[in-house]
């Protein structure tokens, strides 16, 4: 089962563990990734794709460095974070114009490149 996780759902949940061990593939799209509870060493069985846009305030490039060492120590086999240039957060909504949040815009090619990668990791078993 591949879970695709949308705006706002975080790739670092406290819940990853738990979710990472019931699914062939965990996708986050600009989903905030920071955590309290860190993967575990052995614990994440599931593919682990992130995709990011490199300009979004609530998922700092910081953020995608912070998720990268944590699937290191967690020892997680398979993961990816895939940063877009010049692309905010929301950026797979089409009807996010920046009118209710400044820092969520729509982003077409984006879009379609995020989509891509999630659909190549969940045909990858």
């Amino acid at each position: 089962m591949l879970d695709r996780s949308l705006a706002g759902a975080r790739a670092g949940s406290n819940q990853r563990d738990a979710l990472a061990n019931r699914r062939e593939a965990e996708v986050s799209f600009h989903g905030v990734l920071v955590t309290k509870v860190p993967a575990q060493p052995g614990r994440v069985k599931a593919s682990m794709l992130v995709c990011t846009g490199v300009d979004d305030p609530l998922a700092p490039p910081e953020q995608a460095a912070g998720f990268e060492n944590e699937m290191r120590a967690g020892g997680v086999k398979d993961w990816q974070v895939i940063c877009y240039g010049n692309t905010l957060h929301g950026f797979t909504n089409p009807a996010a114009d920046g009118s209710i949040m400044r820092a969520a815009l729509y982003n077409e090619q984006a879009d379609r490149r995020s989509w891509a990668s999630m659909k190549a990791c969940s045909m990858k078993s």
